[in-house]
């Protein structure tokens, strides 16, 4: 049975499918990010990296049937837009649509957006890999939980580098130090070691 490959220009959407161009492809879970953000956020960007990566997860799925469609949008709070998973059994596509919110995002660093879009993206896999009705059998989620992993930390989305800074700053390294050794902003710096200060009182 061959299965289907969404491609999805990035661009304001309400639906899944409204902009996609379907195209036939071989039967392995296949990957796509579309965004749906505003211009206060890096987050439709910061999808490209993932799209970048997306082969390798394509490739390392390539005994699991279906289609993965993560959706990320940015979007003001006062729409009331929340983070939701279902599973198409017509044609077999498990799809995540990650809502952050727009307040939140705005004026935050690139780094800092594109880690914390990695934290909350890693727990929705997890969750809805535990609980998708997706006919996977347990090894074939775990391929695909890994596989995520692998892509996301291969997109510095896990320990990134506002990670790197923090573990030399836990090192007693100094700021500036760090800085050029993570490839941050000593501002930015800065601000992880204030939050690791008020942490731990």
């Amino acid at each position: 049975m061959r299965r289907r490959r969404v491609l999805i220009a990035a661009g304001p959407w309400s639906s899944f499918g409204f902009l996609a161009q379907r195209v036939w492809e071989g039967d392995r879970v296949n990957f796509e990010v579309v965004t749906d953000t505003g211009s206060a956020d890096a987050v439709r960007e910061l999808a490209g990296e993932l799209r970048d990566v997306s082969s390798e997860f394509a490739t390392t799925t390539a005994a699991v049937p279906g289609e993965l469609l993560v959706g990320l949008r940015c979007l003001p709070e006062a729409l009331g837009r929340r983070t939701f998973s279902r599973f198409d059994r017509a044609d077999g596509t498990l799809t995540i649509d990650l809502t952050v919110s727009q307040e939140r995002f705005a004026g935050q660093t690139v780094a800092w957006q594109r880690e914390e879009l990695g934290r909350l993206l890693e727990e929705r896999f997890g969750h809805v890999l535990a609980t998708t009705s997706a006919p996977w059998s347990p090894a074939q989620r775990e391929a695909v939980r890994h596989a995520a992993r692998t892509m996301l930390l291969s997109a510095g989305w896990l320990d990134g580098a506002r990670s790197r800074a923090r573990a030399l700053l836990e090192q007693g390294q100094p700021i500036d130090q760090v800085a050029e050794a993570a490839g941050l902003e000593s501002a930015e710096v800065e601000d992880i070691y204030v939050a690791m200060l008020t942490e731990h009182g």
